[in-house]
């Protein structure tokens, strides 16, 4: 490579990242402005979240149908990979903001989902947007989608090596686009230097003063992957059947019908509004939850175990039927709990047992072995990093090519999958 294209492709993804660290900034606050919408009507009356979270989850599914110029219910990370497979990295900025938008309002309005994912599609769209206005020549458009999505989703969980990881290698069940890693960490580091030292944007807190366990603890490391691993596959399972009746519902009642899947969806609504009252911790993102996880200082509403479970519903509930959102976080949410139930049973240290659980989450669900370690080392330094491999190692083969996103191929040469996943 010439000195003249790696100062290009250094340059573009500097860009990319800067511009896409303010635009994802701005989903923050508008995701921000809904939250706060939602807190001055519960001010009055508690029971609102009733109506709140129905009434949202039916105008994200409105926005997704009706303004999006793909006419499916599909979720962020899983439109950058298609994106990405089958359209050279071009993402339209109609379905960049209008689902993005989707996701704010289903979110901020009590929805069980993440953020990472609407942050993810915007810094992919604005970044694939950029190549062409710009005509660059030093990055192809597809490196440029997956720096942008690295850039969007480091402003979200914080970890830029494990988010330009994330981005290249959650393409794929088996493998990853690696080429692409060196402009996708640049445009990461970018975005989360402007991140915290401009925007004064916190994340979930590092732990780094860990001592090692003891060797016992291997045993407890592989114990709680294969348990991890057994709750991911309830969640991909969970997700997939929601997934199917959606699907079902959704091509049966056409037209005149519509209105029985929009009273699905806010049936979907009530039961997560009664969550939200019964369950606090396991609506919206459920940071906070995994904050004080982390840091030893939870009470929680019910046992970690339980949350973890009910996340599993509510998420499900939350992305099949009109709402819209992310995978990763809730991911990050049920392992954390699981670690953390872990710990208490067998008396472990909470932290360590926490990213263990996050790193076998990540791995078996998104089939991203490498940044799920990764997560964890940035998490927990490299007595938790260490682990975290292990884990997300042992999760990873436990669950085979068993995905949470349906639209990921097993490699380069399956793109069945995607033939089938957006079939109308």
């Amino acid at each position: 490579m010439s000195l003249h294209r790696a100062l290009g492709r250094l340059f573009s993804s500097l860009i990319i990242g800067s511009v896409v660290a303010f635009s994802s900034f701005s989903l923050i606050e508008l995701f921000h402005a809904f939250v706060w919408m939602r807190e001055i009507v519960l001010e009055k009356n508690e029971y609102a979240i009733l109506a709140i979270i129905p009434l949202a989850l039916i105008a994200s599914y409105f926005i997704e149908i009706e303004i999006s110029s793909i006419k499916r219910h599909i979720g962020g990370t899983e439109l950058v990979i298609y994106s990405y497979i089958k359209h050279g990295g071009r993402i339209s900025l109609r379905d960049t903001v209008s689902r993005a938008t989707a996701s704010a309002l289903t979110i901020g309005m009590g929805g069980s989902a993440g953020m990472e994912a609407p942050s993810f599609l915007l810094g992919g769209g604005v970044s694939s947007a950029m190549w062409k206005l710009l005509a660059w020549t030093g990055i192809d458009r597809r490196t440029a989608l997956l720096s942008g999505a690295a850039a969007g989703l480091t402003l979200i969980i914080g970890t830029p090596i494990a988010s330009a990881a994330y981005a290249c290698e959650v393409l794929y069940r088996k493998g990853g686009e690696w080429r692409s890693f060196i402009d996708a960490l640049i445009a990461s580091l970018t975005s989360f230097a402007i991140a915290k030292y401009l925007l004064h944007i916190s994340w979930i807190p590092r732990v780094w003063n860990m001592s090692f366990p003891g060797l016992s603890y291997f045993f407890h490391a592989i114990l709680l992957s294969l348990i991890s691993s057994f709750v991911a596959l309830l969640f991909i399972a969970s997700m997939r059947s929601g997934r199917i009746i959606s699907e079902v519902l959704s091509r049966e009642l056409k037209g005149r019908y519509r209105y029985v899947y929009l009273l699905l969806s806010a049936l979907s609504g009530a039961l997560i509004g009664l969550g939200f009252i019964f369950f606090p911790e396991a609506i919206g993102e459920g940071k906070k939850a995994i904050e004080e996880a982390i840091l030893g200082v939870s009470s929680f509403s019910a046992p970690p175990f339980y949350l973890a479970i009910m996340k599993i519903i509510f998420v499900t509930l939350t992305l099949n039927f009109g709402g819209s959102g992310g995978l990763f976080v809730p991911q990050v949410f049920i392992g954390s709990m699981v670690g953390l139930s872990y710990a208490s049973f067998f008396n472990l240290p909470s932290s360590l047992s926490i990213i263990v659980g996050i790193s076998s989450l990540l791995s078996a669900c998104s089939k991203t072995p490498i940044a799920a370690a990764l997560f964890g080392f940035e998490l927990g330094g490299p007595i938790a990093g260490g682990f975290a491999l292990l884990s997300s190692s042992i999760s990873y083969g436990v669950t085979y090519f068993t995905s949470i996103y349906s639209v990921q191929p097993r490699d380069r040469k399956d793109e069945r999958t995607l033939s089938q996943a957006f079939r109308h």
